[in-house]
């Protein structure tokens, strides 16, 4: 059985929630629901708690403080947001999981299934590290990627681009290789868009390593490394105009 808490302030969103679990997520114990991280802490410890929804957005307090007030290595979080899309983005770079508000249970299946599957919470920490560095530092994002036999973690200035290769995607850095298990699309979802820019539909490039733009038989972004990109006809302008605008900040 997992032992599960809710932190949520809506009153009538926590009760929701605690339905779904209750209909559809039958291993799921629900001990309370609170409404912030203080009442949240004893029913923590006490009830050794392993999974917790937790609301990004509480009365007075951020969600996030909670990884400042107790030892997240013996517990699992699901985030619900519906408002922050800058929070949003933090937890899409620490690939941790999140449900947004208002939830559908085939999400929130999903949600649990995956929880249940994991074997082990090795690596939840680090995932947690990484979500609170970007939230402290915007600028100096880390990401967690995830790869055939788990994550692993790189800097956005390290990426120079991805390409598309199936259902996977080749990520470029100034390193090395990394085979990421996302497509293209869901990589890019998880990316800066002020950083990284989807010149074409196989390729995603980090604009500060951008080196030359040059047209031939068709229009190519000659990267860091000797590495190259090709640009539609769709995006040529818009890359050229995001271009000026980084280089003139």
């Amino acid at each position: 059985m997992i032992r599960s808490i809710i932190i949520e302030d809506e009153i009538e969103a926590g009760h929701a929630l605690t339905a779904l679990l209750n209909t559809y997520c039958k291993d799921v114990e629900v001990i309370g629901v609170y409404p912030g991280i203080a009442a949240a802490l004893e029913a923590i410890h006490k009830h050794r708690v392993n999974l917790i929804f937790l609301d990004v957005e509480l009365e007075g307090e951020s969600g996030f403080d909670l990884f400042q007030k107790t030892d997240a290595s013996t517990f699992e979080v699901i985030f619900t947001t519906g408002k922050s899309q800058y929070a949003l983005q933090a937890i899409k770079h620490a690939c941790l999981e999140y449900l947004l508000k208002p939830i559908e249970k085939d999400e929130l299946i999903r949600a649990v299934k995956k929880f249940s599957e994991k074997q082990t919470l090795v690596g939840y920490r680090q995932q947690v590290e990484i979500l609170l560095h970007n939230l402290k530092s915007p600028r100096s994002q880390k990401l967690c990627i995830p790869i055939a036999t788990g994550f692993v973690y790189l800097n956005t200035s390290e990426i120079v681009m991805c390409e598309a290769a199936a259902n996977y995607t080749l990520i470029y850095t100034t390193t090395e290789k990394v085979v990421c298990s996302k497509n293209i699309g869901a990589l890019e979802d998880m990316m800066d868009g002020e950083i990284m820019f989807r010149c074409h539909k196989s390729y995603l490039i980090n604009l500060g390593h951008v080196k030359k733009i040059e047209k031939k038989e068709e229009h190519r972004a000659y990267m860091t490394g000797g590495m190259s990109a090709e640009i539609s006809q769709r995006k040529k302008d818009e890359l050229l105009e995001v271009l000026k605008r980084v280089q003139g900040a």
